[in-house]
């Protein structure tokens, strides 16, 4: 079952993304992924976006005119019409699958609310790409900001790269939230600051407390990630335990070939890939932030805990779907056939 994997960013120099997928476990490594996309041309380098509302025109009017059929389509809840709306644009069965899984899981998994489900209904119904509104939903996830800003996200989905989403974000928000250049990088590494603790501050930084510096700033003078994390989500310290939040030790090593002295933190008490799964079960689990931290210091296994979680929500949505009759049940055979025909014939 596809579901979005929020990816690594490059913005106009480089900018570090997330690496905050919940089914992946563990914080991704992203050196290479710098490496491979270093070359890749600036996204901010489009002078002119092409309006989407005229991409989004050709389905807008095969939704209208397939609601116009339905008897009761002034009554129609705006869930059924999204329904619709997929039935008469979406022909890959896979995809129509991957879209409505994809729904329930930000409505189950997040908790999003009635309208603001309503709101993303509403754009699929406008003809808006779904996969897409989708993919911007998740990133929106990580922020503080009101659900509208999919919509002006969406207005740059013509940026280039995988990280397109968070560059439009930081287009959008003028890049309040902090953006690193490769200097910055550069400078960060021989300071001792990893790749993984760039990626963490990123995706911490789009709560808009702190920026990715700030974090950054807090992590070299010596307060765990476990401490920053649970602060940008308004999290007292009082409600942590105490050895969540203790000092990391801060090394001063020596490079003898490059002459230089670097400061490197030694090994927090909660693993750096534990605070992020923390923090994301706690946000689907609904259960305090605290009890995942005692769980990481017990060495309780974080990913299998949040990969259970997982295997059960698929469980439950597929299920609910199929109970809706909703959920399009495909042979094995018939499923590699329309992937093997792609998508190219969507609406």
């Amino acid at each position: 079952m596809k579901k979005q994997m929020i990816g690594i960013g490059i913005a106009a120099v480089l900018m570090i993304g997330t690496a905050g997928a919940f089914a992946g476990g563990a914080v991704q490594k992203i050196g290479k992924l710098i490496q491979e996309q270093f070359a890749e041309p600036a996204p901010y380098a489009i002078a002119e976006l092409p309006d989407v509302q005229s991409e989004n025109q050709q389905r807008r009017e095969v939704i209208a005119q397939r609601l116009s059929q339905q008897e009761n389509a002034e009554t129609m809840s705006l869930y059924d019409q999204m329904i619709q709306a997929l039935e008469a644009t979406v022909e890959n069965p896979n995809t129509y699958n991957d879209i409505i899984y994809n729904y329930e899981y930000l409505k189950q998994v997040y908790h999003m609310e009635p309208d603001e489900m309503d709101y993303i209904a509403n754009l699929i119904i406008q003809g808006y790409d779904p996969m897409t509104v989708m993919d911007i939903c998740y990133f929106w996830q990580d922020t503080n900001e009101e659900i509208s800003i999919i919509e002006q996200i969406y207005e740059y989905k013509y940026l280039r790269g995988m990280t397109w989403i968070e560059n439009a974000f930081n287009c959008v928000t003028n890049d309040k939230c902090g953006v690193l250049t490769e200097e910055d990088v550069e400078n960060y590494a021989k300071q001792g600051v990893t790749l993984d603790d760039i990626s963490a501050a990123n995706k911490l930084c789009r709560k808009g407390v702190l920026t990715i510096q700030e974090i950054l700033e807090q992590h070299q003078a010596g307060k765990t990630f476990a401490e920053i994390a649970a602060y940008v989500n308004g999290i007292s310290l009082e409600q942590l335990p105490v050895q969540a939040i203790a000092p990391a030790a801060v090394q001063t090593v020596s490079d003898a070939n490059a002459g230089e002295i670097k400061q490197e933190a030694s090994e927090e008490p909660i693993p750096l890939e534990d605070v992020i799964l923390a923090g994301q079960l706690s946000t689907i689990t609904q259960k305090p932030l605290a009890d995942y931290y005692e769980m990481a210091l017990e060495d309780q296994n974080l990913e299998e805990i949040a990969a259970e979680q997982e295997r059960a929500f698929c469980r439950s949505i597929v299920s609910e779907l199929r109970a809706k009759g909703i959920y399009k049940d495909l042979t094995r055979e018939e499923s590699e056939f329309y992937d093997a025909k792609g998508e190219n014939e969507n609406v």
